[in-house]
């Protein structure tokens, strides 16, 4: 793994003068240095969204260690503080001009028109901020780069209520990418509707949004500051995509989508003219999933809703570790009281 990816989210954070609030500091500790030898296929970073300590925990699945029969996170490497409001989001992203970066929003069910997003550059002795909003009233979900446009897209649940039913909310708002130059990350247009949006996603062709029941594509595009979507008349409604969460791309086959409603982990397979889902496995309100691309593990997140709290619990979920010489199906975070909503692999 490289020096870059693996401190990621090491070193001091700089906020931006255009910060409204402190977002707290990234605390890297020596676990953030290179390992010279060549880590085993099951040995990866995580990062773990916990919305109870309004931190970004980091690990690497080389530290779990055996707590009965379950696993336990250690040796956390470093740690992002939000300054107060829920991660809902993490993605690693290349931006035009800038580098590689960490775009994190989310916001304090509270106060869930006050959403945040907020963009650092990634470099070895720091975390400089190079894009930051709040106020943005949509309650963020997800976030996404759009290179061909150099733009940025912040999906959410609430705005643009329109009925029948209940979750009827759900919007987008479009920016321009930050280009190291104070200003420059600045929002375009108003939101937009998209019914209960949890996820979006750039395939190198179109960007996705998928929320309510809907997996849609739209094309992007760009004339001078003003940004917008095109419906791609490619798109999929079905019942298994109730309160769609997560939208994420299979690292070795590009053709797939993998997702999560409230009820089930999906396989969808977007090549034809019309999304297929061609495999899917029933799981209590589950949150996130991702797959990592050499040891082939699933990582998956839920909520068990025993404490109230509908945005996860204390465990990281694993799928198909017999195949990859995984020991747990299970793993703990050394805080029970923590939530992950999300756990994202920072490194394949």
């Amino acid at each position: 793994m490289s020096i870059t990816r693996r401190r990621l989210l090491g070193g001091s954070l700089v906020v931006g003068a255009t910060a409204a609030v402190p977002l707290g500091t990234l605390a890297a500790s020596a676990q953030a240095a290179p390992r010279a030898h060549a880590a085993p296929p099951t040995h990866f970073d995580l990062a773990l969204l916990d919305v109870t300590n309004k931190v970004i925990d980091n690990y690497n699945t080389r530290d779990v260690v055996a707590d009965g029969s379950e696993g336990k996170f250690t040796k956390r490497w470093s740690q992002f503080h939000t300054g107060g409001w829920d991660p809902l989001e993490l993605r690693i992203r290349n931006i035009k001009g800038v580098g590689q970066v960490f775009m994190v929003c989310g916001a304090d069910p509270k106060d869930a028109l006050d959403g945040k997003v907020t963009i650092h550059r990634s470099r070895p002795d720091s975390a400089e901020n190079v894009g930051w909003d709040s106020g943005l009233p949509i309650f963020p979900h997800c976030i996404e780069y759009l290179p061909t446009v150099d733009a940025v897209i912040v999906v959410g649940t609430r705005g643009h209520e329109t009925g029948p039913g209940d979750r009827t909310g759900g919007s987008y708002q479009l920016y321009t990418a930050p280009n190291g130059q104070q200003g420059s990350f600045r929002r375009v247009g108003t939101t937009q509707p998209f019914r209960q949006a949890h996820g979006v996603l750039w395939d190198g062709q179109y960007v996705w949004l998928y929320g309510g029941r809907l997996l849609q594509a739209f094309t992007v595009h760009r004339s001078g500051d003003n940004i917008w979507l095109k419906d791609a008349n490619r798109k999929l409604e079905n019942a298994l995509f109730w309160n769609g969460h997560d939208l994420q791309l299979d690292p070795v086959y590009p053709h797939y989508f993998w997702a999560t409603s409230s009820q089930r982990i999906l396989k969808i397979n977007k090549r034809g003219p019309v999304p297929d889902v061609e495999w899917s496995l029933p799981e209590g309100a589950v949150k996130s999933f991702s797959r990592h691309k050499e040891s082939g593990l699933g990582v998956w997140t839920a909520a068990d809703h025993s404490d109230g709290n509908p945005y996860g619990n204390s465990r990281v979920h694993f799928l198909w570790g017999s195949s990859a010489g995984w020991a747990w199906d299970i793993v703990n975070h050394p805080d029970a009281k923590a939530r992950i909503y999300k756990a994202r692999i920072l490194s394949q």
